[in-house]
């Protein structure tokens, strides 16, 4: 289903049967798709959203007592396999969890879909200028950081081995949840599409789908434009969904998903005339 983002009152009609569409074949999972979170004891009251043991990503056994289970996946972009994972805001209690997945994936880039401000557990693991942050075996240090589409803040972690890991924590300025204004989203977006790095970059939500979906949907649309000149959200956003069936589960969340292509594509369009 490939659109030319018409501007008419027959779009949002369009997108209602394109998302009924989705809802209709979205994956009916069973309790065998979940024989991980079953085997580790998880309590499924506090995680709504679990992963599917076929897309589990699972820890290396680098701290003493602790297992190899994360809430966590692996979600490919339009180019590469696995370049995304994709988790919720770690509690006090997982954060030593979520650092050993950001090292043992080798992934530097952090990208948070709320104000960390706003996210009242990333106090356990976020550190101030100038102190030192204890989590588990981890020294956290805060390196620095800037502020213009996006903030940044710089974070080495060390091991207790000798090693420091370089990471990058990245914030949006403002809501993303707007559909009258995608550029706090798009920034995030175009943030990762210019990282000099091909590591895969974690996604963190509160609940690991809210608009997670939404910015890997963007981001993938975005790559086929640039690819293809052209762009399916439907399938885009269907691919995602048998990572996850919860991504993009609501109209608000695929409209914003269309109306943020939609402005990439005017913002680009307008930039480059201008540089004629």
């Amino acid at each position: 289903m490939k659109h030319s983002f018409r501007e008419n009152s027959s779009d949002h009609v369009i997108f209602e049967k394109e998302f009924k569409s989705l809802s209709d074949i979205k994956l009916a999972c069973t309790k065998d798709d979940f024989r991980d979170v079953t085997l580790h004891g998880v309590n499924t009251e506090e995680e709504n959203v679990l992963q599917l043991d076929k897309y589990n990503l699972y820890l290396t056994p680098t701290v003493y007592n602790r297992g190899y289970y994360i809430n966590a996946i692996y979600v490919s972009s339009f180019l590469e396999e696995n370049a995304f994972i994709v988790t919720q805001y770690p509690s006090e209690d997982g954060a030593v969890n979520f650092l050993r997945m950001l090292i043992d994936n080798d992934s530097d880039t952090v990208i948070c879909m709320d104000p960390l401000a706003d996210v009242e557990s990333s106090s356990t693991w976020l550190p101030e200028p100038l102190i030192y942050k204890m989590v588990g075996p981890y020294s956290l240090q805060h390196e620095g950081g800037s502020e213009i589409d996006v903030k940044v803040t710089s974070v080495n972690i060390l091991d207790g081995t000798e090693s420091t890991h370089s990471k990058k924590i990245v914030q949006p300025t403002g809501p993303l949840k707007s559909i009258q204004d995608t550029a706090c989203l798009r920034s995030l977006v175009s943030y990762v599409m210019h990282l000099p790095t091909e590591n895969p970059v974690t996604i963190v939500s509160k609940d690991g789908a809210s608009l997670c979906g939404v910015f890997c949907a963007i981001f993938n649309c975005i790559q086929q434009i640039n690819m293809d000149d052209s762009v399916d959200v439907f399938t885009t956003v269907r691919q995602l969904q048998t990572r996850r069936p919860e991504f993009c589960s609501s109209i608000d969340e695929y409209m914003l998903v269309y109306k943020s292509v939609k402005d990439f594509i005017e913002f680009t369009s307008e930039h480059v005339y201008s540089n004629l």
